[in-house]
């Protein structure tokens, strides 16, 4: 999940310790042009343990090729966790990681742009990129109950971070479908929800709609679907 999403998906884990549930095995997506169905690259994910160090690698393919990779890796929780994705086809890249309770952000929207960094304390929680879906997948007997998520985006596109709320917006026998909203009423009227649906049993992320800029050749922020089938 490259959650160039808006950006508006980059999360991180300040205070409590938090361990997925589900953060072993590999998975496949498709990335989709939400509105007409286009197809604009593939995601293969890989997810390793090791002695309590978590690595979640990601390649995004078009016509069989690699043309972008994203490393998210953690130890033990997702307090510290780091996070890179280049894509060499554009030049695009971002990068967070965490230390001494200051996250550190770069930015960098092509090869002919220049990088941006910025330094940041973080309200918690707070999470980036696949954080997002394990703190989530953490608190789901929660979000069933109606309670709701507080939480902190970072966006490294930004240099900065919005706080954001998670609920359950439905449900039926087989899936749980969730919003991610911005907490500020201003921001609501204009930032589409995060969608997100998991397997009611699995726990499992099934699909997630949101905006992305992932894909070989440089285009806007696009609203996209994103479907996941595990290979376990």
């Amino acid at each position: 999940m490259n959650l160039g999403l808006i950006q508006l998906f980059s999360f991180l884990l300040l205070a409590p310790q938090i361990d997925s549930p589900s953060d072993t095995g590999d998975r496949n997506a498709v990335i989709k042009v939400l509105e007409n169905g286009k197809v604009l690259c593939q995601e293969t994910t890989r997810i390793k343990k090791d002695n309590g160090l978590t690595t979640i690698k990601t390649d995004y393919t078009f016509n069989q090729d690699v043309f972008a990779s994203k490393v998210y890796s953690y130890q033990n929780n997702l307090e510290k966790a780091d996070y890179q994705l280049y894509n060499k086809a554009t030049g695009h890249k971002e990068s967070v990681s965490f230390k001494d309770g200051i996250y550190v952000l770069n930015y960098q929207e092509s090869s002919n742009d220049k990088e941006k960094t910025a330094e940041l304390k973080v309200k918690a929680p707070a999470v980036y990129d696949e954080g997002l879906v394990l703190f989530v997948q953490n608190n789901l007997s929660k979000l069933k109950a109606g309670e709701k998520l507080e939480m902190s985006i970072i966006v490294p596109e930004r240099l900065d971070y919005f706080r954001f709320v998670a609920s359950l917006v439905d449900q039926d026998d087989e899936q749980l479908y969730l919003e991610v909203v911005p907490d500020n009423f201003i921001l609501r009227q204009v930032v589409k929800p995060v969608k997100l649906s998991f397997d009611k049993k699995s726990g499992r992320l099934v699909e997630l709609t949101g905006l992305s800029k992932m894909s070989h050749k440089k285009i806007a922020l696009t609203e996209v679907l994103i479907s996941y089938k595990s290979k376990d």
